[in-house]
């Protein structure tokens, strides 16, 4: 039950995170005019992602289609370190998530986990695709828009949202790699960081300079 609990608490966290401090963050589908890359452009632009990994696995994993097939659109804005790509793939639209390799192994294997685990029970993205190492995973791209706080006052949404967290608090416990995460410690942490940081950087690490 305990296990339950902390996945819980790290998805409402999820969810939560889409109102908080909307007026400082910036939107993942905002902005992004730019054109999509094939394989070999995009690793020639961003050569500092482990590609490798991901396309040694699709081809493993894939025999039908080939990373050639392919093309990549980088997605700018959001909070998070990681690099997210959209993808594009015979019209049908995907996410690469290549995770910041700053964080810890274990702390990778558990973002992994809990995307798994949301999208396996319709809460989610569908995860595709991921490796050994924790390094990305391939899930579907879902069309959508940042919540903000006006929002809060839509009924249909909330009632969205109920639906949701009823989803999550029924579904089955992970199997793996679980730990406690305190929503209040993250929300805590973030806000202290950008409290004292000036001019702190929003996004993927790839982009700061």
């Amino acid at each position: 039950m305990l296990k339950k609990l902390f996945f819980i608490l790290f998805i409402n966290f999820l969810l939560s995170s889409c109102i908080v401090f909307k007026s400082t963050r910036p939107s993942l589908l905002q902005n992004n005019n730019v054109s999509f890359y094939k394989i070999n452009q995009i690793v020639e632009k961003y050569p500092q992602l482990p590609w490798d990994q991901f396309t040694q696995t699709f081809s493993k994993k894939n025999n039908k289609y080939k990373p050639e097939d392919m093309k990549f659109m980088l997605l700018k804005g959001g909070y998070s370190e990681d690099t997210l790509f959209k993808v594009n793939l015979l019209s049908k639209n995907y996410i690469l998530r290549f995770i910041d390799l700053n964080r810890a192994k274990n702390d990778r294997d558990f973002i992994i986990q809990s995307f798994v685990w949301a999208g396996s029970n319709n809460f989610g993205p569908k995860v595709y695709l991921y490796d050994k190492d924790s390094t990305f995973l391939l899930m579907d791209f879902l069309e959508g828009k940042t919540l903000e706080l006006k929002d809060t006052k839509n009924a249909s949404i909330l009632k969205a949202l109920g639906k949701t967290l009823f989803k999550i608090h029924n579904a089955p416990n992970p199997k793996s790699n679980i730990r406690q995460m305190s929503q209040f410690t993250i929300g805590r942490d973030w806000y202290l960081s950008v409290k004292n940081t000036k001019r702190k950087h929003f996004g993927p690490n790839i982009l700061k300079v």
